[in-house]
């Protein structure tokens, strides 16, 4: 028969197979109504250990969590900082554009926007004019199309980060490090989970995110300098369009910028998406 201890109110709150001297001397029969109670809502082993093997797994999980959210905040902020890059090429482009050497007028027509998106649509309309205009840049027009899709992927990764956060995630008994919406934003998290889906961002996928940026970033410096070559060295024109091509070849070939983040991101396991 078992020895229990009661609170203030009378109500069992542990049960003990020898008595427990100053805690739970008090012993029942097996058939007492309290004791049944306390045990269909306790049953025995509700409360047992974690054996080894079950806490030396926690552990590990915890430690691959942490590394995966300390990639996705490394890689965040090497994200942040070329896309900052971007955005300053696309502003030069604007200012190569216009050929307004003496003045400021196009930065300031770039930046009176608030928002990324509208300042690339402004540089994006200004490039597609101007080569409509200007038949020896149509060549370009095919060229810029697949820079400024590359700029729209890094923007859509930006708008992400700048309304998500890192949270933990736990689907199907295992938990992920990703960084999506708000815990509480049930349309966006709450219902993919419901779903049993894995909503948000990897660390490889910011890595990823990393390199588009990286990317259009270069390519919007070699359309920059398209336009230096059409208002001061014509003759070397076709060059810099060749080179402008040549560097988007090179999209399938990024790997490599992969190896400069700050974290071991090589621990972590490829996107999938």
């Amino acid at each position: 028969m078992p020895f229990v201890q009661r609170d203030s109110s009378g109500k069992i709150v542990s049960s003990y197979a020898n008595a427990q001297p100053g805690r739970a001397e008090e012993e029942l029969s097996d058939g007492s109504p309290d004791l049944i109670t306390f045990l269909a809502q306790f049953p025995p082993g509700f409360l047992t250990p974690p054996t080894a093997a079950e806490l030396n797994e926690m552990r590990q999980a915890h430690a691959r969590l942490e590394r995966e959210h300390e990639a996705i905040r490394n890689n965040i902020g090497l994200f942040n900082s070329i896309f900052s890059g971007l955005e300053s090429a696309l502003g030069a482009l604007l200012y190569s554009a216009l050929n307004l050497p003496h003045s400021q007028v196009a930065y300031a027509i770039y930046f009176s926007p608030s928002g990324f998106d509208a300042r690339s649509e402004i540089v994006d309309n200004v490039l597609k004019q101007f080569m409509f205009e200007n038949g020896e840049l149509g060549s370009l027009r095919n060229l810029w199309d697949r820079v400024f899709l590359k700029v729209q992927r890094a923007r859509k990764v930006r708008n992400t980060i700048a309304h998500a956060s890192p949270q933990t995630l736990v689907i199907n008994g295992r938990s992920h490090a990703r960084l999506t919406a708000p815990a509480f934003d049930v349309i966006r998290l709450g219902r993919k989970i419901a779903d049993r889906q894995i909503p948000g961002l990897t660390a490889s996928d910011i890595a990823e995110a990393v390199q588009t940026a990286h990317f259009a970033r270069d390519r919007v410096d070699e359309v920059n300098r398209v336009f230096e070559a059409f208002y001061r060295e014509r003759p070397v024109l076709p060059q810099r369009l060749l080179e402008l091509e040549a560097g988007l070849q090179t999209s399938r070939g990024q790997g490599q910028l992969v190896q400069t983040l700050t974290v071991s991101s090589h621990q972590l396991p490829p996107s999938q998406g």
